[in-house]
């Protein structure tokens, strides 16, 4: 399985309106990157992941997002 093009795309059009963000192949799907940091994903099968830690967990976790 892979990430299918349309989703990528998708994404991408989520991310214009803040600016420079860089998609970069690896493992197997592709890490978005801002000024040289990662701070989300695709994987395959279309599996949209965003980066969290202990300053900002509690937001998603408010959100119902695991």
């Amino acid at each position: 399985m892979k990430v299918s093009e349309k989703y990528r795309s998708y994404i991408e059009q989520q991310f214009q309106a803040f600016g420079d963000i860089e998609f970069k192949r690896m493992f197997g799907g592709y890490g978005i990157f801002s000024e040289g940091i990662m701070f989300a994903m695709i994987s395959p099968g279309d599996v949209f992941r965003m980066r969290a830690d202990d300053i900002n967990v509690l937001d998603y976790q408010k959100r119902g997002m695991k």
